[in-house]
């Protein structure tokens, strides 16, 4: 939770199961048995209209899609298992019964037999940075993108989109390269710093582009574990006053049991003065939590916007044992006492922050979140400690927070998070039930097919759906390798990364050299080098870039030497390129502060 903001401040800044989630009338799962008479049989008419559909004609509407035979868990309690879904549009028409949803078949309807195989609405990724950390680990936003999606990820939150990434979001949009859906949430301050009003050239729940949403604002109430909390109580009880005031729901990032107090204070005196006011504000981490505030948010009708990989890695950090007492890790990561209390509880996985070289599946994978929620093992696979053990929550609990709970945090349940007619056709097809076999097999559950408004954007199974030429694709490029490093702990050093001083971190910009190496597997011509400095503060730099055909004989090619700040790009053409190479360096020697990469492309 340290950690991944420091890099922030370089920007400046799953039925056939018999136990299933019914959603109570404030969203929240409990436990309900499924059978085979769930399936409707009812013949579909302007007398019998199912839900969100409006009265029509005897005729029925012509589907362009039909999903049969099929597994469909719809995270609608009035008809939570069906067989078949039939789609005109973006939009869902019929779900029900195989032999019910030929009635909206027609000579040019595309009819797919899943047989078998479980579909499941589009995951909703309640708080990540898909777009505005993609280069952490991908060459390109679109990159970003597809990887998401490919992982069944059907809507993504940013829970930080200030006017820089709302122009990068809509311009992507716009570019037809955003088939994800985006809920924007507007930074407000970071660490001490506040921002200003700038989001009030906005309006919240408008869409500013195809695909992208101002969803709400977020707000940074602590960091260091909670020992740093940026507000005062009178300004933090004026903030909330004027957000509730106006309308605008607050993400509030909130780890420490003082900053939960100081919150759960200013939004109880907001409900005194706006009870009418339902925006839905939420909670982002709810890391530290009493069972006095446990019951305050579920009576304050707040959203617990949780990370269901959060505990494990949270332990990660050498400062969390340091600063947070042991007789205090009962109040932390308290997912099943959220749930059990009655707070509408939405997941997220909090990506990139967390993410590890070698994972399978890998980090992002909602399959991977699933398996993380109940099994409450860590990025790397490490064991729970014991005070986790009994916080694990189920896999039915799981699919409801990365679903339905996720489309009611952002007030959406009526449009996404279930499948049921009128509502958009977001899905997931799967190659397995992940409720009905055993944990340790939920990992190795693939995902065949992700539909968004009713197309297909990612096709892993050819004999459910096919690529076409619309489909969004990764960016392609002529580079031959993209590496990507950016703030880091010593137990965790950025990939390719080598340090003379092992008791400093990578970052650290002390004088021990540093530098990013890299092996292009054989030898080749090399081109370009292309780097974009990921530094805070600016200032002046020295970078060496030494090139080779062996590791142990590098010769110098170039030294960038100059004044450098965050996002500069550092750009060297060879011409003619340089033949027989195939280790490259880049090497800082000098540097006012840490300095990392935000990317490196070698042509």
């Amino acid at each position: 939770m340290i950690r991944k903001y420091q890099r922030i401040v370089g920007l400046f800044f799953l039925l056939i199961f018999m136990v299933f989630p019914a959603c109570t009338n404030s969203g929240i799962v409990s436990s309900g048995e499924f059978n085979s008479s769930q399936l409707s049989t009812e013949e579909p008419n302007a007398a019998n209209a199912v839900e969100g559909q409006k009265t029509r004609n005897k005729k029925n509407p012509t589907a362009d899609t039909i999903l049969t035979n099929g597994l469909i868990l719809t995270m609608n309690e009035e008809k939570p298992v069906a067989e078949a879904i039939a789609i005109s549009g973006d939009r869902i028409i019929f779900v029900g019964s195989s032999a019910d949803v030929k009635q909206y078949e027609a000579e040019e309807t595309k009819v797919t037999d899943l047989k078998g195989l479980t579909v499941t609405p589009g995951f909703i990724d309640s708080h990540a940075h898909w777009i505005n950390s993609w280069d952490w680990k991908f060459s390109s936003p679109e990159e970003s993108v597809h990887f998401a999606i490919s992982q069944g990820w059907t809507s993504i939150n940013e829970l930080y989109a200030d006017q820089f990434w709302l122009d990068e979001l809509t311009t992507l949009d716009n570019n037809g390269s955003l088939p994800i859906r985006v809920n924007a949430y507007l930074p407000y301050n970071f660490m001490d710093e506040k921002f200003g009003h700038w989001y009030e050239n906005y309006q919240p729940f408008t869409n500013i582009s195809p695909h992208v949403r101002i969803a709400g604002l977020k707000i940074f109430m602590d960091h260091a574990w909670g020992q740093n909390i940026h507000w005062t109580r009178d300004e933090l009880n004026a903030f909330i006053d004027k957000t509730q005031r106006e309308g605008w729901p607050v993400a509030a990032h909130t780890v420490g049991l003082e900053a939960h107090d100081m919150l759960l204070d200013a939004f109880a005196l907001a409900n005194e003065k706006y009870p009418n006011q339902s925006i839905r504000n939420r909670i982002e981490h709810t890391v530290m939590i009493t069972d006095e505030n446990l019951q305050r948010l579920d009576d304050l009708g707040l959203v617990a916007s949780i990370q269901l990989n959060g505990p494990n890695e949270w332990v990660e950090d050498p400062a969390f044992k340091e600063i947070i007492p042991s007789d205090e890790f009962n109040t932390v990561g308290r997912w099943r006492d959220l749930i059990e209390t009655g707070v509408l509880t939405a997941g997220s996985d909090d990506w990139p922050y967390g993410d590890l070289e070698g994972q399978d599946p890998p980090f992002g994978s909602v399959m991977r979140l699933l398996h993380q929620a109940v099994a409450r093992v860590g990025n790397d696979n490490r064991p729970p400690e014991d005070w986790m053990v009994d916080q694990a929550i189920t896999s039915e609990n799981a699919l409801r927070l990365l679903t339905i709970n996720g489309a009611y945090a952002t007030m959406e349940e009526d449009d996404k998070g279930s499948l049921s007619p009128g509502k958009l056709a977001d899905m997931v097809v799967l190659s397995k039930n992940p409720v009905a076999i055993p944990l340790n097999e939920v990992t190795d559950i693939q995902v065949l097919m992700t539909m968004i408004g009713g197309k297909v954007e990612y096709c892993q199974d050819t004999s459910i759906c096919s690529e076409s030429e619309e489909m969004l694709k990764p960016a392609e490029s002529d580079a031959q390798a993209v590496i990507t490093a950016s703030a880091s702990t010593i137990a965790e050093p950025p990939k390719m990364a080598f340090d003379e001083d092992p008791d400093t971190a990578w970052i650290s910009g002390g004088d021990a050299e540093q530098w990013i190496q890299y092996d292009l597997e054989e030898p080749t011509g090399l081109k370009k080098i292309h780097l974009v400095v990921s530094q805070y503060p600016e200032g002046d730099t020295t970078h060496e870039i030494w090139a080779g055909n062996t590791a142990e004989d590098l010769t110098l090619i170039h030294t960038f030497s100059g004044y450098t700040e965050d996002f500069l790009i550092l750009e060297k053409e060879f011409d003619p390129a340089l033949d027989n190479i195939r280790f490259v360096r880049i090497l800082t020697t000098s540097s006012p502060s840490w300095v990392a990469w935000r990317e490196i492309t070698i042509n």
